[in-house]
């Protein structure tokens, strides 16, 4: 017996509140991939050992609430695991293109602005509408 998973592609149509709080995930989302980014860069420069997407989450969720992140309680906690997920992603991307020698974009990863048009986070799990 097999199981088969359903995917829907839908358009969304946002009023201002919405926009706003989307606006705030991609936020969120951009600011954790940077601040991990910045933090992974300082340890590879320092030829220490690079936190993984744990220990950066942990420090992360010491920081929320502080004066540092006093806006972290106004979108979901996903929003900020996915940028963290994402910079994980791109660090092993990085990596594995160097040691496998793969044609093609090798660039350390660069850090995400607000400037770019596409701006994106995830949500995983029951999302009820």
């Amino acid at each position: 017996m097999s199981k088969f998973l359903k995917g829907y592609k839908v358009e969304l149509d946002p009023n201002k509140c919405q926009m706003t709080l989307f606006r705030k995930h991609f936020g969120a989302a951009r600011w954790s991939f940077n601040w991990a980014l910045q933090k992974k860069k300082e340890a590879f420069d320092k030829k220490e050992k690079i936190p993984n997407n744990i220990e950066l989450h942990r420090e992360l969720n010491k920081l929320k609430g502080t004066d540092v992140l006093p806006w972290a309680y106004d979108v979901s906690k996903v929003a900020f695991q996915s940028g963290l997920i994402n910079c994980d992603r791109a660090f092993q991307n990085f990596f594995n293109r160097c040691k496998k020698k793969i044609k093609g974009k090798k660039g350390f990863p660069k850090f995400k602005s607000k400037k770019n048009e596409t701006q994106s986070f995830k949500l995983d799990g029951s999302i009820y509408l």
